[in-house]
C-alpha cells in the first residue's frame, strides 16, 4: 500500500513539473515593443540563490540570462533570446535557449513594474507547426482555456 502511496505522489509530481510546450517556430515575428520596466534582475521570491537578468537587445527583443546556484558554490549561466507577441491582448514570452533551435511559450501577466507570472503553455500539445502562422492561428483558438497553461511562476524585481 505504501508503494502505491509514493508512486501516486511521483507520478503527481511529475505531471505538476512539466516543461513548457516547444516549436521549430515561434508564434510570430518581433512586432511587439517591451517596456524597459523590464530590464533588470528578477528572481522568485521563493528561491533567492537563482536569478535572472534581463539585458536589452533592441526594441523588441531582449536575452534573459539565467544564473543558477551549483554545487561548487558559483553559479551556472544560460542565454535565452526573448520577444513578446501579442493575440487577443494576451501577451505571450517567445523564448529561445542559446543553444537550441526551438521555442518555448509562456504567456505573461505583468503586476505592476516590479512583479510578473509566467504561465508556461503545456507541454502536453501534440501538434507541430512549420509555419507560425498556423501556430498563432492555434494559440489564438486555445489562449482562453485554462488546460492551456501550467501552473505559473512569479518573479520579482530586485
Amino acid at each position: 500500500m505504501k508503494k502505491i502511496g509514493l508512486f501516486l505522489l511521483v507520478a503527481i509530481m511529475i505531471l505538476l513539473y512539466g516543461c513548457p510546450y516547444s516549436s521549430e517556430v515561434p508564434i510570430d515575428e518581433p512586432s511587439v515593443k517591451y517596456d524597459q520596466n523590464i530590464i533588470g534582475k528578477w528572481a522568485k521570491p521563493s528561491n533567492e540563490n537563482d536569478y535572472y537578468l534581463i539585458k536589452s537587445f533592441d526594441d523588441y527583443r531582449f536575452i534573459i540570462t539565467s544564473f543558477e546556484k551549483n554545487s561548487d558554490g558559483g553559479y551556472d549561466s544560460k542565454d535565452s533570446y526573448c520577444y513578446f507577441s501579442k493575440i487577443k491582448d494576451v501577451l505571450f514570452l517567445n523564448m529561445k535557449e542559446a543553444d537550441k533551435n526551438e521555442y518555448t511559450f509562456y504567456k505573461v501577466v505583468f503586476d505592476g513594474n516590479s512583479n510578473i507570472k509566467l504561465y508556461p503553455v503545456t507541454e502536453y500539445i501534440t501538434e507541430k507547426f512549420t509555419k507560425s502562422s498556423d501556430l498563432k492561428k492555434f494559440f489564438s483558438k486555445n489562449l482562453k482555456l485554462s488546460f492551456f497553461y501550467e501552473t505559473p511562476d512569479e518573479y520579482e524585481k530586485m
